[in-house]
């Protein structure tokens, strides 16, 4: 269940934020200020407003959870692209990225090229049984790749985001070997949210709520779920995206989601000057 709680502030230049936003921009080195980042494009001050917004929706909505991860990956830059906004510490343990293969850290977006790949250091073991997985992507390409998940073997159990097969397919696993989350989409752009909730899967989507089936939850994979494809560590990480699909952001949650919370989503990726 969500649970809702305090939300704690403190002043930064005279001005009241979220203690935790102050934590993640600070690991960020970014300065509360008219400095220019983002290619010009936001001064510091902006960004803080944005993720102060951002984080106060997360904590509102009972989703925040140290052991989540929330990567904002437009920031044209590795090494604040790896950190995590729920624990910022350069720590495995704490869910920063690390990155495998060409990943290209390009303004607004993150992608491979043409076999990078990022690792959270999340299981499907560690995960709840409620839990969500998501990314915002700022292109529509239908392509066999994969945005995220992993796969055991010879077990077959798997969790995976894909919002736009070659076939015009969303597919999602979470929790499953042989049971598959499918229906029709022909725009991977902008927020896309699979979640299990109990024996349901849900899919949303920029507009909302594309699909909701009934796929019992099966098995829990023991291997770590990656970033931009499947890990499979049997025979070597697949489903690379080879550029086509390009992230602002991507993340793992230990529950199911709100509206607010991918509304939140868009809203900073707007913020951020990321949005398509």
């Amino acid at each position: 269940m969500l649970s809702f709680g305090l939300q704690f502030k403190t002043k930064v230049l005279g001005k009241v934020f979220n203690v935790k936003t102050v934590t993640y921009l600070n690991a960020q080195s970014i300065l509360n200020d008219s400095t220019p980042y983002l290619g010009g494009t936001r001064t510091g001050a902006q960004i803080w407003l944005a993720f102060d917004k951002f984080i106060n929706v997360v904590e509102g909505q009972g989703l925040w959870n140290a052991d989540s991860a929330f990567h904002y990956t437009g920031w044209g830059d590795a090494n604040r692209n790896k950190i995590n906004v729920f624990t910022p510490s350069d720590t495995d343990s704490a869910h920063r990225l690390v990155f495998g293969g060409n990943v290209v850290h390009g303004l607004h977006e993150m992608y491979n090229n043409p076999t990078g790949r990022a690792n959270p250091f999340i299981t499907g073991t560690s995960l709840p049984d409620d839990f969500s997985m998501g990314v915002y992507s700022r292109t529509n390409v239908a392509q066999n790749t994969i945005d995220m998940g992993c796969t055991d073997v010879p077990s077959n159990n798997t969790n995976y985001l894909i919002p736009r097969y070659g076939a015009n397919q969303i597919m999602v696993k979470a929790h499953n070997t042989s049971g598959l989350l499918t229906s029709t989409q022909t725009d991977s752009r902008r927020v896309q949210h699979a979640e299990r909730q109990g024996s349901t899967l849900r899919y949303y989507n920029g507009t909302g709520l594309v699909t909701s089936q009934i796929v019992t939850l099966q098995a829990k994979a023991t291997s770590e779920i990656w970033y931009m494809c499947r890990n499979v560590p049997a025979s070597g990480p697949n489903g690379f995206d080879h550029s086509s699909r390009r992230y602002a952001c991507m993340y793992i949650l230990r529950n199911f989601a709100t509206d607010a919370y991918r509304a939140a989503v868009n809203d900073l990726v707007i913020d951020m000057g990321a949005s398509v």
